[in-house]
């Protein structure tokens, strides 16, 4: 399985898709504003669409994915804009629960 998903990060094009937050995680961000939580985990977080938007939001992020691929990708963007959040390689299938 990870190997289809490192398929989908190895060109810009390929993963353009990914770069802007679903609607929902938008209007839930928000609810979490107001409830003032600071934490979020974006599991499956793929190059960090939600990631980088939490993070650029306030929140302190953990961030999972399967793919070494997709987490380098996340990793290389979050240094060039000087932006944090805890990535961890892992199939949360297996690794978690």
């Amino acid at each position: 399985m990870t190997t289809h998903w490192n398929s989908l990060w190895e060109t810009e094009s390929k993963n353009n898709y990914w770069r802007e937050p679903d609607k929902k995680v938008i209007e839930l961000v928000n609810i979490l504003k107001i409830k003032k939580k600071k934490d979020a985990l974006d599991l499956g977080c793929g190059v960090g669409r939600h990631t980088f938007y939490l993070v650029k939001e306030g929140f302190n992020v953990t961030a999972l994915d399967s793919s070494p691929n997709a987490l380098y990708l996340m990793r290389q963007k979050l240094s060039e804009l000087g932006l944090y959040a805890k990535l961890i390689e892992c199939d949360y299938n297996r690794d978690l629960f």
